[in-house]
């Protein structure tokens, strides 16, 4: 693993060690990691969205299998990686 140091204003310190306590986590890394996560995955999600709204435009509702087997594979790694954490 990586280290980055980050520099934040003082109000955001005080927020981020506020949803620390909130969230029940241990240390700012847990949170940074977090956010990160969900970021990612908005971001695959947001691909996501794109294809299928690109496949309505066009009139294409018939999408490929392959296409809807990747979104379910995705949908059960990421609930298979929530639940390995809460464990």
């Amino acid at each position: 693993m990586s280290t980055v140091q980050i520099t934040i204003p003082e109000p955001l310190q005080q927020f981020v060690i506020s949803r620390i306590a909130e969230l029940g986590l241990d240390c700012p890394e847990q949170y940074f990691e977090k956010l990160l996560e969900a970021d990612q995955h908005r971001k695959i999600d947001d691909y996501y969205m794109k294809k299928v709204r690109e496949a309505i435009d066009h009139d294409e509702w018939v999408v490929a299998d392959e296409f809807w087997k990747q979104i379910d594979e995705n949908t059960r790694s990421r609930r298979n990686s929530r639940k390995a954490k809460a464990e």
